[in-house]
């Protein structure tokens, strides 16, 4: 399990410095779990309540249109931070799913774990912000890719 938490903190300190106590802080209140090959994290149409931290594996994000078809959305991997965002901040249920391609490893948290984490200690807010930075040029890159100019 150390080596675990390791390759968390080690990719969370290149985002933010976190202070020895506030990975203890976010330990306690995150866990391992395991998610065998072509299981869901969350399905569409379920409502989100955590964040996940690949530890190891692959996962896709996808949706499935109207008259059944699939597209990938996108895909994490080691050290990728997974979630239904949408879900979590809108209090909606996922307009997508998340499913383990093989074998995989995740680090969770309750989101509204998490967002405690933001009145402990400036990092975690300077994280979250580093995160959504990351999500939001995803997002252009995905969109712009989706409408090439003409």
């Amino acid at each position: 399990m150390t080596h675990r938490w390791e390759s968390i903190f080690t990719r969370l300190q290149q985002i933010s410095p976190i202070p020895e106590e506030e990975e203890q802080a976010f330990k306690r209140l995150a866990v391992h779990k395991s998610i065998a090959k072509n299981s869901h994290f969350i399905r569409e149409g379920e409502q989100a309540d955590c964040i996940g931290i690949c530890v190891s594996g692959l996962f896709r994000l996808y949706y499935t249109t109207p008259d059944g078809v699939e597209f990938n959305k996108s895909f994490c991997a080691n050290n990728d931070f997974i979630a239904a965002y949408s879900s979590l901040l809108e209090i909606v249920p996922a307009f997508f799913s998340i499913q383990a391609l093989m074998d995989s490893e995740l680090i969770i948290i309750p989101y509204k774990d998490f967002q405690s984490l933001y009145d402990r200690h400036i990092c975690w807010e300077r994280l979250g912000r580093a995160l959504i930075e990351q999500l939001y040029c995803s997002c252009l890159q995905a969109a712009a890719a989706a409408c090439p100019p003409a």
